[in-house]
């Protein structure tokens, strides 16, 4: 049956008007247009790029950002695997204009901040119909669903985002001097994300400089500063892991695995592998057998 939403007083949250919780298979992409509703989004497993006009988001597991719905983006998921993804529309009353300094930044979660998505997923069960399994229908209210139910989803998700805002006054107002490096920190943690994520490509600094919109040497310095590696140097070092892992399993020949991680040329690979390694990819694969068949 339908209803009008209701406006719940004294919360930054005016309107809920989408709840959606569910699993995007490998290499999902979606355009966003621009609207009226701030999104939500919230990455439980997998990842998660957003694209937006000045610049890229990217949410690992436990992480969140927030978007203005003026903010036209687009977004896709790992290209290997399914990633869990909780996304929501609302919009804000007009007086909160504190809240808008948290769209467009990303937050790793407390536990204390995930059980207020628990909350309100579990009780968005008990009030809203599903159009598929976490998909919820806001416009129709279960019959036996109770008015404090619904409160409790809002109330959840607007101590959610006071919590945000509290955490960024806190880094704001008392570590001054430490700001400028949490947001290094973030940016590298993106950079590797990033990375892990295209390991099939030939990236170069220029490449992952112009993915976030910072200069060559800038990014270089930071990177090498949060990580005691070059940037090239950790993001070779990510490919020979996942090169190992790949002659581990058994389930791809050189060539097939040269090819997934970027590579030209099978002696390109195996050049490369062997100063990694200290070993070819076929002595190592023997190592691999010997070792598996002695255990």
């Amino acid at each position: 049956m339908g209803y009008e939403y209701s406006y719940i007083n004294m919360l930054p949250v005016k309107t809920i008007f989408d709840i959606s919780f569910f699993p995007f298979t490998a290499n999902t992409k979606h355009q966003i247009k621009e609207s009226h509703h701030t999104i939500f989004y919230f990455v439980e497993n997998g990842y998660l790029e957003i694209s937006l006009n000045d610049k890229k988001l990217i949410l690992q597991p436990n992480q969140c950002t927030i978007l203005s719905g003026k903010c036209a983006h687009r977004f896709k998921t790992h290209q290997e695997a399914e990633s869990k993804v909780l996304m929501l529309t609302f919009e804000l009353f007009t007086e909160e204009a504190e809240l808008p300094i948290l769209f467009s930044q990303v937050f790793s979660l407390s536990d204390e901040q995930k059980s207020f998505l628990r909350a309100i997923i579990l009780k968005a069960q008990h009030v809203y119909p599903q159009m598929m399994k976490n998909v919820f229908n806001l416009k129709e209210k279960i019959t036996t669903a109770r008015k404090s139910d619904e409160r409790i989803v809002y109330l959840n998700f607007a101590e959610l985002l006071l919590t945000l805002e509290r955490d960024l006054h806190s880094e704001t107002c008392l570590l001054p001097q430490n700001k400028t490096k949490i947001c290094k920190n973030e940016t590298v943690e993106q950079i590797i994300a990033y990375m892990e994520t295209h390991l099939a490509d030939n990236c170069t600094v220029e490449d992952f400089a112009s993915q976030f919109y910072i200069s060559p040497s800038y990014i270089k310095k930071i990177f090498k500063e949060h990580t005691g590696y070059s940037l090239i140097n950790f993001y070779r070092t990510l490919k020979m892991e996942k090169a190992k892992e790949y002659i581990q399993t058994g389930n791809y020949n050189f060539t097939d695995i040269g090819n997934l991680l970027g590579y030209e040329s099978i002696h390109h690979f195996s050049n490369t592998f062997k100063k990694y390694t200290g070993l070819s990819p076929t002595k190592y694969q023997r190592s691999v057998t010997e070792i598996n068949q002695s255990n």
